[in-house]
């Protein structure tokens, strides 16, 4: 018989109904100091709008670069797209990940949220 073929898992929902996805734009591997650009896209999986302060791009170092600082609405059934970028100073193998703040943003109860399942591997050589 044949050995059946694994169904993809779907898209990891966080706590408020949004999932984050992050893919690299042109390639996957940089020159220290050159800019890589991604493609991130969160998308709401409830029925209702999901607002939030703060977007941006995470990586495994612990770098971050703010994306979209006004507060705006992730809509039902229509995925909030942007694209953005990071320079990174090391080589190294990095993962690029969706980062959100809901509420409070910069102060110590800040409601952050990390999509480190839907994370972009690069390397920076």
């Amino acid at each position: 018989t044949d050995t059946p073929t694994p169904t993809p898992a779907g898209p990891v929902i966080g706590p408020h109904g949004i999932s984050g996805v992050v893919i690299p734009r042109d390639k996957t591997t940089f020159a220290v100091g050159e800019k890589a650009f991604f493609i991130y896209e969160a998308v709401n999986h409830t029925e209702n709008p999901v607002s939030f302060v703060l977007l941006g791009l995470k990586a495994s170092n612990g770098q971050f670069n703010t994306s979209w600082v006004n507060p705006d609405t992730i809509y039902p059934g229509t995925p909030f797209r942007h694209e953005d970028g990071l320079t990174f100073d090391a080589p190294g193998t990095y993962q690029v990940y969706l980062a959100i703040c809901y509420a409070f943003c910069g102060e110590a109860n800040a409601e952050w949220e990390e999509f480190r399942q839907g994370a972009a591997t690069i390397t920076v050589q």
